[in-house]
């Protein structure tokens, strides 16, 4: 089996049992690879892996035996006598948590994600268990249109809480009052966040996956067999899953969906070697999608297209007084924002927040549009031939503008008050939510600026010219 070799052992996601996970480009998926296809309603993701696993089935055998049916060997069940849940267990209750809160969390104004712990050490797991259905008997009451998905979770002192997933099936916004928690729960110890877009649940479920978090990582030993480590209510579905389905079949089907694609990885799994390299053994690919046939509220639009940039270069800068290019009454606070081509994670998130918004701008001036290419956007290319400033070269561009002034800070998040503290073509972060307007019969999508982060380097040229050395001998 042909395997790649590394000379380090790379940066991981988790490790265990000497194997680590390390990201790698995307590259492409053959049309007749087979893939397997997760759905549940609104998400969806595709998996492909370069080797396929080896079926293990089994069968059960009185005396402690198992038989091992592709093998026809007979052996004994390895048993943990000292009654903790093994490390391989914990990992794949993760991985059904991970899919069942995927398929039922997509972020939006009926979904919240709440953490409920003791002010004292509590390490009675029935006890725990107790309160929390007292609090959700209670809650329900009030609130009869919700479900959750409850993770329970220890601390580093070994103390019991719970993270819960909770959402409202009636297509209302979902709101808690914290008072209201605290006294349903009988604790102080609560926090509640709302869930606004599918990257939220992403980002959480990374928080509570103990394989991507080392000091969570640390703590599973804690779990003993007798551990449910998570619950669900009755309305949690899980996914429909389909193997060995060729990629094109896959996108065909998603395509005629109306699902879109919102998130690419891919990563190597590596078994690490005692000489200091590591060697692969399995390439993994997902596709993660999401359906936009469902409405949006305009209010819903601004976290759903949200993008915080990488590095990008500023120019242009108005950001502490309106301003207009033409000298007219309608001014806005303003600045141009140059992204390198190479800077794949930035563009992606702009080309997904993009989508999104045509999509909702079908939706809202679907009779105006007779055709989906012509919507004018704001990501332009700089190597095209009317930009002849250096600064342009290998970037895109795009101003981001707004009515309300945005936030702007330097890099030890001190705010900054005029222009001037800004020096032209130097490098900056940005967040910005893009959404469709109408102007003279013309649909377009803009980008809107919300806060602005001012760094200490500047654009140099210095890679585009020679040097003094190289002009004169």
């Amino acid at each position: 089996m042909h395997a790649t070799i590394y000379n380090s052992t790379p940066r991981r996601n988790f490790l265990l049992n000497g194997i680590s996970y390390l990201n790698i480009p995307f590259g492409d998926i053959p049309n007749d690879k087979n893939c397997t296809l997760k759905l549940s309603e609104g998400f969806a993701e595709i998996t492909s892996m370069k080797r396929e696993p080896v079926p293990f089935n089994t069968k059960h055998i009185s005396g402690g035996k198992y038989l091992n049916t592709s093998t026809g060997e007979v052996r004994y069940y390895n048993r943990n006598a000292d009654r903790k849940l093994s490390v391989e267990s914990v990992k794949d209750t993760y991985k059904r948590l991970q899919d069942v809160i995927k398929a039922n969390f997509h972020g939006g104004k009926s979904e919240i994600f709440m953490t409920l712990g003791y002010e004292q050490i509590m390490s009675d797991v029935t006890q725990l268990n107790k309160d929390f259905h007292n609090f959700w008997k209670s809650l329900k009451r009030r609130f009869p249109e919700c479900e959750y998905i409850a993770v329970l979770e220890f601390k580093e002192n070994k103390s019991l809480h719970l993270h819960i997933f909770i959402k409202g099936t009636d297509g209302n916004k979902l709101y808690f009052d914290r008072e209201l928690i605290k006294k349903l729960w009988g604790h102080k110890d609560v926090y509640l966040q709302r869930i606004h877009t599918i990257f939220d649940v992403d980002r959480l479920i990374k928080y509570l996956n103990p394989f991507q978090n080392e000091k969570k990582y640390e703590r599973i030993g804690f779990y003993q067999k007798n551990i449910k480590i998570y619950r669900k209510s009755k309305g949690i579905i899980n996914y429909e899953i389909h193997k060995k389905v060729p990629f094109d079949q896959a996108m065909d089907f998603m395509k005629e969906k109306n699902y879109k694609i919102y998130d690419k990885t891919a990563f190597a799994i590596l078994k690490n070697l005692a000489n200091g390299k590591s060697v692969s053994f399995n390439e993994i690919k997902k596709i993660k999608l999401r359906s936009f046939i469902m409405k949006y509220e305009e209010t819903d639009i601004i976290q759903l297209t949200k993008v915080v940039t990488n590095d990008v270069i500023l120019k242009y800068a108005h950001l502490f007084e309106a301003w207009s290019s033409n000298n007219n009454t309608y001014k806005r606070f303003s600045v141009m924002t140059l992204i390198p081509k190479e800077d794949t994670e930035t563009l992606n998130k702009i080309y997904n927040a993009i989508e999104i918004a045509k999509t909702y701008a079908k939706e809202k001036y679907g009779n105006k549009i007779s055709d989906m290419s012509l919507i004018q956007l704001p990501l332009h290319d700089g190597d095209n031939a009317d930009k002849t400033e250096l600064v342009y070269r290998n970037n895109y561009y795009m101003t981001a503008s707004s009515d309300y002034k945005p936030g702007v800070i330097n890099e030890q998040k001190l705010p900054l008050s005029r222009d001037e503290q800004i020096p032209e073509n130097s490098y900056g972060r940005v967040s910005m939510y893009f959404e469709p307007y109408i102007y003279n019969g013309r649909v377009g999508i803009k980008c809107c600026l919300i806060n602005v982060k001012v760094l200490k380097k500047q654009f140099s040229a210095s890679k585009w010219l020679s040097t003094p050395d190289e002009d004169f001998e």
